[in-house]
């Protein structure tokens, strides 16, 4: 059933022109990687003897955000970032506030960027396309500012090897 849910939900990245991203071969994959997460066994069945998932190990599988959903996730980050309104100032093109998705940079102090500067490629004072960059969908909170601050003060003392080195994927690969 689950196969069947995600084959559905796929028909909207297809309809889009994204199938070449999300194919179906992938789908028994992913089914396993949520039968495993949920301890099944390979016959498909768990040690309590049945053939349910329960809604926490769902939920806990989704928060991996497994390749065939991720889009999903993204498209609720999109629409609720067109709303967000964030109280800085665009480095680059000096528009405030930001409205949309806004971009940090966690090597340079202060910096922020609007989506189609950052989109664009631009950049301003020192700021360079190699540095890390956190995006923020909602307006952020201080106790995530001081996250921001402190990181920040980190990746000052880390080199462009570190970042290539520690790379992070987004979602549960296949």
């Amino acid at each position: 059933q689950l196969e069947n849910l995600l084959r559905i939900c796929l028909q909207i990245p297809k309809l889009l022109g994204e199938c070449d991203s999300f194919p179906d071969e992938n789908l028994q994959i992913t089914v396993d990687s949520c039968l495993e997460k949920a301890h099944f066994n390979t016959n498909g069945l768990s040690s309590s003897s049945t053939n349910e998932i329960s809604l926490s190990n769902f939920m806990d599988w989704m928060s991996f955000e497994p390749q065939p959903l991720v889009w999903i996730c993204v498209l609720h980050r999109l629409s609720t970032a067109e709303l967000s309104i964030h109280y800085v100032r665009c480095n680059v093109c000096r528009i405030t506030p930001i409205t949309g998705l806004r971009y940090r940079c966690l090597k340079c102090f202060n910096f922020d960027l609007c989506q189609t500067c950052f989109f664009h490629g631009l950049k301003a004072r020192g700021h360079k396309l190699s540095h890390p960059m956190q995006e923020y969908w909602t307006n952020s909170t201080s106790s995530e500012s001081m996250r921001g601050f402190t990181t920040i003060f980190r990746n000052k003392f880390r080199s462009k090897s570190y970042f290539k080195k520690h790379a992070r994927l987004g979602y549960l690969p296949v």
